[in-house]
């Protein structure tokens, strides 16, 4: 079945498209977040290896190049105290996965990369490498961080940057170690300078606010100012759920494709949906945007059915429609910080201090650096109001924290808080400045 929805086809199975694939087109396909064996500790990897649908993996194995994001680290090192809750690992022997099914490009621009610090990502590179590859984002000097993926067949020329939040693996945190900024302005200079040399430039970004089933203003402010800088497409990850698209100066954007594998049994129903966004090119333009919904279950990843597509389609096409609404936009951005209460959300750290220093401290870094926690900040000064509808979205997504008598206090008396931060702000940019 292939239902279309403006400029856009979704596909029930790739089957029939996949028999028809023109020989001069270049065909590209990304998902988002990878790291089976995370959430199926007995099952592992026997799992990872064995759960595609033959219809998409045939799909897969015809296409030129094939992209997910590495939502892991790929080591054998021993655990890092804290637990193995935020951190991710897969053993080498899982990329037998990735080489199986086709896939040309991992990227490595996310905030589970630098899990297992320095030593994780050298690991990750080196057995990336060993199974011949290719990837992008994270590295140990910012010339080969912010280095694209390039591709050329048929005279099509294409270039894949990857870029991230990154939150504490980011490499302007870690003295340029780590994942590559998405903020950062050699993105922008990546951008222009595979444009300059004729590249058919997609963005593969990993940012966002988990969850959240519309990306905040200061996240479409930022995907659309890589088209405005020359990107063809933007292409998002990391919120765990699927969220709208849009076409913006004719570029595609796609704010969540959600996950790739990444299962939890505790799992929200809105984790379980990812999304494979299918490009076509020739003569350096898309010639069609197919987009292919699946479901991820514990044993398996299945294509949806009738029923569960046209749900999905329906459910798309009505957060596609919302991201024109700014005004609704900043309404629900806004009622979620004033239900997340920001400033308290060092408790966690504090909390944990007393079972793990490291993880405590780790914690208290992620937070600091998260691109999220600066403009929560800024909102919370504002003093957003939580709309009743977009408290009801938040409760449905399970965003709506129930408030303790101690968040009540703080909330009431927000001013005496939000001052003495805003002043410590403005002394920080003073000194950076000096």
């Amino acid at each position: 079945m292939i239902r279309t929805f403006g400029d856009l086809s979704f596909v029930t199975a790739p089957k029939s498209h996949a028999s028809a694939l023109d020989e001069l087109e270049v065909t590209l396909n990304f998902f988002g977040d990878w790291a089976p064996s995370s959430g199926r500790p007995e099952i592992g990897l026997q799992h990872a290896l064995n759960y595609l649908p033959e219809t998409l993996s045939n799909y897969l194995s015809r296409s030129d190049i094939n992209v997910l994001n590495l939502e892991t680290t790929i080591t054998q090192g021993a655990i890092v105290s804290g637990g193995t809750s935020r951190l991710f690992r897969e053993p080498p022997s899982a990329l037998e996965f990735l080489k199986r099914h086709n896939f040309n490009l991992a990227s490595l621009a996310n905030n589970h990369v630098m899990d297992y610090f320095e030593v994780g990502l050298k690991e990750t590179l080196d057995h990336l490498d060993t199974y011949s590859l290719g990837h992008a984002g994270a590295g140990f000097d910012r010339d080969k961080i912010y280095q694209p993926y390039r591709f050329e067949k048929n005279a099509e020329k294409i270039s894949i940057l990857c870029v991230a939040d990154g939150e504490m693996g980011n490499e302007r945190f870690n003295n340029g170690v780590g994942t590559a900024d998405v903020t950062s302005f050699r993105v922008v200079d990546q951008i222009r300078k595979s444009k300059a040399e004729g590249y058919f430039t997609i963005v593969f970004v990993h940012a966002g606010v988990e969850f959240l089933p519309y990306p905040p203003p200061f996240i479409q402010d930022i995907y659309r100012n890589l088209v405005d800088q020359g990107a063809d497409c933007v292409i998002g990850h990391h919120p765990h759920i699927v969220q709208g698209m849009e076409f913006y100066s004719g570029a595609p954007i796609f704010y969540s494709v959600g996950h790739f594998d990444l299962y939890r049994k505790t799992a929200r129903s809105s984790e379980r949906l990812g999304l494979m966004v299918s490009l076509g090119l020739s003569d350096a333009q898309l010639t069609r945007v197919n987009l292919l919904p699946f479901r991820i279950e514990e044993q398996a990843i299945n294509l949806l059915d009738k029923a569960e597509f046209n749900n999905f389609l329906e459910l798309f096409k009505e957060r596609s429609a919302y991201l024109s609404d700014a005004v609704f936009l900043d309404k629900l951005w806004g009622s979620y910080v004033s239900t997340r209460q920001p400033l308290l959300d060092f408790r966690r750290a504090v909390s944990l201090y007393r079972i793990d220093s490291d993880l405590s401290i780790k914690t208290a870094r992620t937070i600091v650096s998260s691109l999220n926690s600066g403009f929560m900040y800024k909102t919370f000064e504002e003093k957003p109001v939580c709309d009743n509808q977009c408290r009801k979205i938040l409760r449905e997504h399970r965003l709506l924290r129930k408030q303790g008598i101690w968040e009540r206090i703080f909330l009431s008396q927000k001013d005496l808080f939000c001052y003495p931060m805003t002043v410590l702000r403005k002394l920080f940019k003073m000194v950076k400045r000096i």
